[in-house]
């Protein structure tokens, strides 16, 4: 037959942390059968947004504005300090909210674009110039990758232009515009001769 459920008691969902708690099953015929089990009620956020490079917040950033749940006390049970925001990820960290041992995560992204400032190179004709050589400075929280939107013709002489692109760890990406000029190596090889014995 049917089996229906029941509180036996409905729970207090305005008070944090664990209540015991009792359902009753009840079948098509009359047959009760009674369990116990508990409930944890939190107003811990499921997880927390950091972004890349951050330092970790208050432990009262954790929680949720919840009615009733205004004089919440929270604090780290994981040290903060041993949290690497450099790395982007979820964290589970352990909180201590209003004496209750609970978990939840720090997801860390990187939501921002690389900054990076460009100078003018002089090479050679022939000799292939790795698009980093146009950075001269970089802001970014995680590592980051350096190309060129279409390759130079490394095989002409005089001055020329690119777009060099800059793309961090989470694919935010940042172009600008560089210049460079190439000239014909005209400086024969030098070369010191040693003498071999055989």
């Amino acid at each position: 037959t049917g089996v229906a459920a029941s509180f036996v008691a409905e729970p207090d969902v305005h008070r944090a942390g664990y209540q015991n708690i009792g359902i009753q099953l009840r079948d098509g015929v009359g047959n009760t059968t009674l369990l116990e089990t508990r409930l944890c009620i939190s107003n811990l956020k499921r997880e927390y947004v950091l972004e890349a490079g951050q330092p970790m917040p208050e432990a009262q950033a954790f929680l949720e504005e919840v009615a009733g749940l205004e004089d919440t006390e929270i604090s780290y049970l994981t040290i903060a300090s041993t949290i690497d925001t450099s790395v982007l990820g979820e964290q589970e960290i352990l909180m201590l909210v209003d004496g209750v041992e609970l978990q939840t995560i720090v997801r860390i992204v990187d939501t921002t674009h690389p900054v990076f400032t460009v100078k003018h190179v002089d090479g050679y004709v022939g000799k292939v110039l790795d698009a980093s050589a146009f950075v001269a400075s970089v802001t970014d929280m995680t590592e980051v990758t350096y190309s060129y939107a279409q390759e130079p013709d490394w095989s002409k002489e005089g001055s020329g232009s690119a777009q060099v692109t800059v793309k961090d760890a989470a694919g935010n990406a940042t172009t600008e515009l560089v210049t460079y000029k190439l000239k014909k190596d005209t400086v024969a090889p030098e070369a010191t001769l040693s003498v071999i014995d055989i």
